[in-house]
């Protein structure tokens, strides 16, 4: 096949079946993100909360708080490269 032909049934196929994977690994990620960053928001509003009400065990939660922040961050790098990735991908076929 030279630079001006259509490409073929098997190219176009190729091409379809990489479209989906990518489809289905960003559906993936979304809702993996959904859940992750749901779960963290719970437990740190929870940790926060209770830290406004019980002042005395702040600096218990106060690990549980940061923490919570820690993995979100790490998601949100994962998050991004997984983006970047499949960024690159769509660009690359």
């Amino acid at each position: 096949m030279s630079a001006g032909e259509p490409p073929t049934g098997a190219l176009r196929a190729h091409h379809a079946l990489r479209a989906d994977i990518a489809g289905a690994q960003h559906r993936f990620l979304a809702e993996l993100t959904h859940e992750l960053r749901s779960a963290l928001t719970i437990i740190a509003g929870n940790a926060d909360m209770l830290a406004i009400n019980h002042p005395d065990l702040e600096d218990k939660l106060q690990p549980i708080i940061e923490a919570a922040e820690r993995i979100d961050a790490i998601m949100q790098e994962l998050v991004q490269k997984s983006e970047d990735e499949l960024t690159r991908d769509d660009v690359t076929r």
